[in-house]
């Protein structure tokens, strides 16, 4: 029997059991390392957010933040997590954590206010369609369904709405009201995603207006298809460039497409048959239609049955990279700085990118990976990572267009502490509960000659407490001094 729980190192054991026979077993699992996870949750003006479901993804671990926008997660096991923030009003947000045994790790952050969407809908009702909804609205979206026939009442209200996406098939007495929206939303500055499908759907309908796709193509090919991304961008973000992203599958059946050609904005990726690898088209591009607005394509992307939507056909990728592209239509500018921060050479996750004059802020990903939308011009831009020493770099970015800039941030220096625990008798304190906080957080526990050590410590001042059953608390200070072993016994 393998005996296995979150948190825990898992058993096996051998059992013998006889033809009639009921055999009990007792199991006893040993918990794995574990540390902390605290911070506190805020809006986008700094105030704190009370009620917010904060967890860590793909564990049982949760909790709530509290009127103060604080959290704690408690029993978390070493190693490198992602923290998940939901909250009623804001969009949701995921921030990776490495988590060290014996350490409260503490992550601040703040959400971003929730923002409309419309989804047209061949009915307003669909079930492809209603599945896209709740794919966007998992993520604190407001989203709101719009019937196809109310295109031209939409192109009305388009300013109601951040983003609109066109996912739906249109009839032939439905184009004008569609170009009609489409050219409301240009105007507006409001993004719009334009989806395609066997038959080209939006994608298609768009080429027909405008010209622009010159060419919209479709087409069916065995079990599956797959983008491949020419580049790095915010949009696959997580995922491989230059290798197939299986995104469409339908195994041992055909499995529908669409792409497009003659664009003139930029193309990020192409769309690729799952077997043999034949590239059937551009299928991922977008222009910007103002400072803060794109129109994005995405072939092969319209939820609809039975070629494919979330649920079915899908995959996990396709959901992900439709997310990615979501948040990156609401949140782009002309302008794109992209590039990875290391650290010692390591991709550093949870560093900031500053563009000191606009104040735009950017997070790294678990891959290094940021992006940063920006005006044309001189920028100075600033990379702070904790641990490492912080770098200023100025770059000149055109009208529109990426820019790619990397950086490799020096570890700043490192020290330690070791010392003994003794009551004021002399004799040593087993168990005591040491914690500290300064330059970062750290904390130990007193073995049973009353000794501890603590290693790769930031240079500076620490405040240190010690507590430990039956003894007053003890409070003193220790300067870590970088290459050296600072000696603080505590009586």
């Amino acid at each position: 029997l393998e005996v296995s729980w979150f948190g825990h190192a898992t058993e096996t054991i051998e059992v013998t059991v006889a033809a009639g026979q009921s055999v009990s077993e007792t199991v006893t699992l040993s918990a794995l390392p574990a540390g902390s996870v605290t911070g506190s949750i805020t809006g986008p003006d700094g105030a704190p957010v009370a009620g917010a479901d904060v967890r860590l993804a793909d564990t049982p671990l949760s909790g709530t933040s509290a009127a103060s926008g604080g959290y704690v997660l408690d029993n978390v096991p070493e190693g490198d997590w992602t923290l998940r923030i939901d909250a009623a009003g804001f969009r949701a947000a995921e921030v990776p954590v490495s988590v060290v045994a014996g350490v409260a790790t503490r992550v601040d952050v703040q959400l971003k206010a929730t923002s409309p969407i419309a989804i047209v809908d061949t009915t307003g009702s669909s079930t492809p369609g209603l599945a896209l909804a709740d794919l966007v609205a998992g993520e604190g979206y407001q989203v709101e369904m719009v019937n196809r026939a109310n295109l031209a009442e939409l192109a009305g209200r388009i300013d109601d709405f951040e983003l609109v996406i066109f996912n739906s098939s249109l009839l032939s007495s439905q184009l004008a009201a569609f170009g009609q929206a489409v050219e409301a939303a240009d105007a507006a500055g409001v993004s719009a995603i334009i989806p395609g499908q066997w038959g080209g759907y939006a994608l298609g309908a768009i080429s027909n207006l405008r010209g622009d796709p010159a060419a919209v193509s479709w087409g069916f090919v065995p079990d599956g298809v797959d983008y491949v991304a020419a580049r790095a961008h915010p949009i696959f973000s997580g995922l491989p460039v230059g290798e197939p992203i299986e995104l469409l599958t339908n195994p041992g059946q055909n499995q529908q497409w669409a792409s497009y050609s003659g664009w003139s904005g930029e193309t990020l990726a192409t769309v690729h048959a799952r077997n043999g690898g034949a590239d059937l088209g551009e299928a991922v591009g977008y222009r910007f239609t103002s400072a803060t607005s794109v129109e994005l394509l995405l072939g092969g992307l319209a939820a609809t049955s039975p070629y494919g939507y979330p649920g079915a056909r899908w995959t996990a990728s396709a959901e992900q990279i439709y997310l990615n592209a979501v948040a990156w239509a609401i949140d782009a500018t002309q302008a794109e700085l992209t590039g990875v921060v290391s650290g010692d050479g390591q991709p550093l996750a949870g560093a900031t990118v500053t563009a000191v004059e606009t104040g735009a802020v950017a997070v790294t990903g678990v891959d290094g990976h940021y992006a940063l939308g920006l005006p044309g011009g001189t920028h100075t831009i600033t990379v702070e990572g904790h641990g490492f020493a912080t770098h200023t770099e100025v770059v000149e970015l055109p009208e529109q267009g990426s820019v790619r800039l990397d950086f490799d941030l020096a570890r700043l220096p490192r020290g330690s502490v070791a010392g003994t625990v003794t009551s004021v008798e002399g004799g040593p304190v087993a168990g005591a509960e040491i914690e500290a906080s300064g330059p970062m957080e750290w904390s130990a526990t007193t073995g049973e000659s009353g000794e501890y050590a603590v290693g790769d410590l930031l240079e500076g001042s620490y405040d240190v407490t010690v507590t430990a059953d039956g003894y007053l608390p003890a409070e003193v200070s220790v300067t870590v001094v970088a290459d050296t072993s600072a000696s603080l016994d505590i009586t």
